[in-house]
């Protein structure tokens, strides 16, 4: 559980303003409850980069080969809105055999992404 809150909190750091409240015991059997080592900050840097540099619809794939774990990410529906870039980021990871798929709607406002509502 702890490593699903570090997530959780993760991203809200790094993409988000929002606090993150509510009951987490639903991820209790995602994938990201299963990363280990490097495994966040890998698919944290695969997002960051594809968002930042990958056109719409190009994946950005990586692996972990300590752990085994491994997912991809895709950037998309890139627009312009009131002077921010905003763009779809689907998210797929792999860990022991469990996946998952999410996708958010994130801004680049001062230079770092944001997660908004969808």
């Amino acid at each position: 559980m702890l490593r699903i809150i570090k997530f959780v909190f993760l991203i809200s750091c790094i993409w988000s303003n929002v606090a993150v409240a509510g009951n987490l015991n639903f991820m209790d059997n995602s994938s990201v409850s299963f990363f280990q080592g490097k495994d966040m900050d890998m698919m944290v840097n695969a997002a960051i980069t594809a968002l930042n540099t990958y056109k719409d619809g190009k994946k950005l794939t990586w692996k972990n080969n300590s752990t085994g774990t491994w997912g991809y990410v895709i950037p998309n529906h890139t627009t312009n809105t009131n002077g921010m870039i905003c763009r779809n980021l689907t998210i797929f990871t792999n860990a022991k055999d469990v996946t998952d798929k999410f996708t958010y709607k994130l801004c680049k406002i001062n230079n770092e992404w944001k997660m908004l509502p969808r």
